[in-house]
């Protein structure tokens, strides 16, 4: 089911992105890619999408790699003494070990296509509320209880049952402090509200049979009531990430066997810096998706295509065009020579406003999803040049390398083929880096579509001067100019020039 769900999500997504959805803002069109940023997601539906976490697995946390302790057949604890040593999972690392079946992670899910595991955060409901706080409880109250620092005698836990008969419930039906004959049939929201009741008293009366069993408690009560806060502070965050720390330590010494999967990934969030700047808020991004990673080292560059031959030969109004020296004579400007889509969208410019004769026919072509549009009168470019533009750029950006083409590794394991010996130093990193191009190659030949679609929609706006097409000029408002160019908003003035990204103007809007 989950396979299915996601394969419509990832068809429907690519057919809304290809249409270019658009929206107008102060008279200003935009173009809006919609993308998955994270997701929320319990573990266990987290298991069914990525076949991760993994309660008993020694590598089963979706956010790090660090191996827990196996304490005989199916228990794991994941006491780890240096939290900050644990290498993190990204998606690169993810999706190389999803296809090599290695590090808890068994074959690649259609769903990380769209998002991996380490981009969904665990929900605070079934981590916390359902997850830790039902587990102290526990630990606290319940005759089956297994910590015998921190099960409360059982004369207190009568005592707590009747101060807790003689609370004053507010009519707020989704937090009624209830008794502790209720454990098994409360909701979250009502295991918090007993919580914030019985960890403290726990704490003030030092009913743990061992002191560091109450400071344990009291600490963890601290960190969850610190996380509800609506008003959150750095301050906040850093006093929060040194409870948790000194819990980590004073639970370790009361007994590894807490350090659950949960408390594992709560420590991960709540201890380890690094994790912060991987906690981003999904946005819609208005702008053409100029910030896509590409592998460490590649370029659209001239040095990548210097030694092949590629000219177009086409029919009327097209002409024959040899894309290699197009690409020996381009120069990107300053402002997108490191945004590599819009240096692709620029080339493609210039290529295609000389690629017609008369030059103006180029306005009569785009390039569509399904073949709709707005404006019936517009073509579609012919396919066989869309093609063979689409497979020179990424060829251009590096990718475009034979033993790509067709995707069969197979033919290369074991042998002496230089490219396949220059992927890394052993089999296993070779197949690693080899999926790794092949999932880049797909994504830019998406890419480089999209650029060769915006490249011939600007190109429309253009006007025919002197046998040559000219960009149009540039609004004037209040002795200022405004234009949308390369995915940025310019501001230019008398003396001075402004460059404003799209997500610059979203904020002030």
């Amino acid at each position: 089911m989950f396979e299915v769900f996601y394969s419509r999500l990832i068809s429907e997504m690519n057919i809304l992105d290809a249409e270019r959805f658009c929206m107008t803002v102060n008279g200003e069109e935009w173009s809006v890619h919609i993308k998955i940023g994270f997701g929320i997601l319990d573990f266990g539906a987290m298991k069914d999408t990525f076949g991760i976490p993994r309660w008993t697995s020694e590598f089963g946390c979706h956010l790090c790699k660090f191996r827990g302790n196996r304490e005989g057949s199916f228990h794991v604890n994941w006491y780890c003494e240096e939290p900050l040593a644990v290498p993190l999972r990204d998606r690169q690392s993810i999706l190389s070990d999803a296809c090599l079946s290695r590090n808890g992670l068994n074959g690649r899910r259609t769903a990380m296509h769209l998002i991996t595991p380490e981009s969904c955060p665990p929900d605070a409901l079934h981590l916390i509320s359902e997850g830790l706080t039902k587990d102290r409880i526990r630990d606290l109250v319940c005759d089956s209880s297994t910590m015998s620092d921190m099960k409360l005698h059982r004369s207190d836990r009568e005592d707590l049952k009747e101060a807790l008969h003689g609370i004053v419930n507010y009519c707020y039906s989704n937090a009624f402090i209830l008794g502790l004959e209720d454990l098994s049939v409360m909701t979250g929201s009502e295991r918090d509200a007993l919580a914030n009741v019985l960890f403290p008293v726990v704490g003030a009366e030092q009913l743990c049979p061992k002191i560091q069993a109450s400071a344990a408690i009291v600490g963890y009560w601290m960190v969850v009531r610190a996380m509800q806060m609506r008003d959150v502070t750095p301050d906040t965050v850093d006093i929060l990430q040194r409870i948790a720390g000194n819990l980590k330590t004073v639970l370790g010494r009361i007994s590894k066997k807490m350090f659950t999967l949960k408390q594992h990934v709560n420590i991960l969030f709540t201890e380890v810096k690094e994790l912060q700047k991987d906690i981003r808020m999904l946005r819609m991004q208005l702008s053409r998706p100029h910030s896509e990673i590409v592998p460490e080292g590649v370029q659209f560059s001239y040095d990548n295509v210097k030694n092949e031959k590629w000219v177009l030969y086409a029919a009327h109004p097209f002409q024959n065009t040899d894309l290699v020296k197009h690409l020996m004579e381009y120069v990107p400007s300053k402002r997108i020579k490191h945004k590599i889509y819009l240096v692709i969208v620029d080339f493609f410019r210039k290529v295609l406003k000389r690629m017609c004769c008369p030059p103006e026919a180029i306005q009569d072509y785009a390039v569509r999803q399904l073949g709709g549009g707005k404006k019936r009168e517009i073509s579609d470019l012919p396919g066989n040049i869309l093609d063979f533009l689409i497979r020179f750029g990424v060829a251009a950006i590096g990718l475009g390398a034979k033993e790509l083409e067709n995707g069969e590794i197979e033919s290369l394991r074991g042998t002496s083929n230089s490219f396949w010996l220059r992927l890394g130093p052993d089999e296993i990193m070779r197949e690693a880096k080899y999926n790794f191009l092949m999932m880049e190659k797909q994504k830019w030949m998406i890419n480089t579509r999209k650029a060769i679609a915006d490249a011939l929609d600007d190109l429309r706006s253009y006007t025919l001067q002197n046998g040559e097409l000219i960009p149009p000029k540039k609004i004037s408002k209040s002795n200022s100019n405004y234009n949308f160019y390369g995915g940025q908003h310019v501001h230019e003035s008398n003396s001075n020039i402004e460059v404003h990204t799209p997500e610059m103007v979203y904020e002030e809007l």
